[in-house]
């Protein structure tokens, strides 16, 4: 009878190794937030737990409805919550790390298919340690975890409100014409390049304030809402409006960062965009 356990015994050794690596972390209460129809990106949150005496990472995640997943952390940066992407989450030795709304999340980016609540959707998660888990996160509704994180830290006026929110929505699309406006004289336009440029601002600057004031004007309908406990239909309704209308924002930004691209020459919007990340910053 051939004795194998030589030859087997290496293998065995790595699956024992990483089914314990895996055990270390537990993975409770993962969701993913349901989102209104013609969206292609979502957002999981779960709870991961390290039974370990050392610190382990997640690194990394994938999905197979998404053709990305990022990781993302919720910052407050001069009083606005702003998103960004981080390379790893840390869960702290015999600890626990939440990822939840207005915190860390991971970001599933361009969905293949249509989710809806109660959907199952896989996950994989990767670890510092070399183990990986695939876990199934139900489809759920996802406000009330958003609005208690944006009501924790109330405005204290309508105008400081507006002065947030105008900030806010400078991202993730830049509004480039502010360098235009305020540094023109670094640019070294000629007349022909002020005069088109003038003429776009005039032309589109009217609609994307009404674009501003009807977004502004929705949040706080949906801060309203939430406080008077409407329906969660309602709410929705409410938030979807507000998306549609960012979406509505960025692709103006983003035409008109367009147009300015066939105005200027090269080295006249390298550096439109060196003064704008050097002087403005938002």
């Amino acid at each position: 009878m051939k004795f194998t356990l030589p030859l087997s015994f290496p293998f065995l050794l790595l699956f024992f190794s990483n089914t314990l690596w895996a055990n270390n972390i537990n993975i409770e209460a993962p969701y993913v937030r349901a989102i209104p129809s013609g969206q292609t990106i979502s957002a999981a949150f779960m709870r991961l737990s390290n039974r370990s005496d050392v610190p382990i990472d997640l690194i990394a995640a994938s999905s197979n409805i998404a053709s990305t997943v990022e990781l993302h952390h919720h910052i407050n940066e001069d009083g606005m919550m702003k998103m960004r992407q981080v390379p790893k989450i840390s869960i702290a030795a015999k600890s626990k790390t939440e990822l939840q709304p207005g915190g860390y999340h991971l970001m599933l980016i361009d969905l293949k298919q249509v989710i809806k609540p109660d959907d199952i959707i896989e996950l994989t998660l990767k670890f510092s340690n070399g183990s990986q888990q695939t876990i199934n996160a139900k489809v759920k509704k996802v406000m009330a975890g958003m609005m208690k994180q944006k009501m924790s830290n109330p405005p204290k006026s309508r105008a400081d409100d507006a002065k947030r929110s105008m900030i806010k929505h400078t991202h993730p699309m830049p509004n480039l014409m502010r360098v235009i406006n305020k540094f023109s004289d670094q640019l070294s336009l000629s007349e022909k390049q002020a005069a088109a440029l003038k003429q776009w601002q005039t032309e589109h600057q009217p609609m994307a304030k009404k674009i501003m004031n009807t977004i502004l004007k929705l949040e706080a309908d949906l801060h309203t809402a939430a406080i008077s406990d409407e329906p969660l239909r309602k709410i929705d309704q409410l938030a979807d409006a507000i998306m549609q209308n960012r979406m509505k924002l960025i692709r103006g930004k983003a035409l008109c960062r367009e147009n300015m691209k066939k105005i200027l020459n090269n080295e006249q919007y390298k550096q439109v965009v060196t003064l704008y990340t050097t002087k403005i910053k938002d």
